[in-house]
């Protein structure tokens, strides 16, 4: 039997999906990337998920996620990773 990643949000407790990186940081020049993007935002807004978007490396790619109505970002534009202590 094969699932795909979809089909399992109807069976775990989410609240929240993460846009993976490969499709962010490439997300203002690419139409793949934004049809991805705008797909995933709007089956989340469906099932009344949150979304973060991660690998955001700067501001041109931090403005087109903003503009798309991801509620929430994660990359080197807004820190570093820093060292749990």
């Amino acid at each position: 039997m094969q699932c795909s990643n979809f089909g399992q949000t109807g069976f775990l407790p989410i609240t929240t999906l993460k846009i993976d990186g490969s499709f962010i940081k490439n997300l203002p020049d690419s139409r793949d990337s934004q049809t991805v993007v705008k797909t995933i935002q709007t089956f989340a807004k469906e099932k009344g998920f949150k979304v973060v978007a991660e690998f955001v490396c700067d501001e041109k790619v931090y403005n087109t996620v903003k503009e798309l109505g991801i509620e929430f970002v994660q990359g080197y534009y807004l820190g570093k990773p820093k060292e749990a202590t």
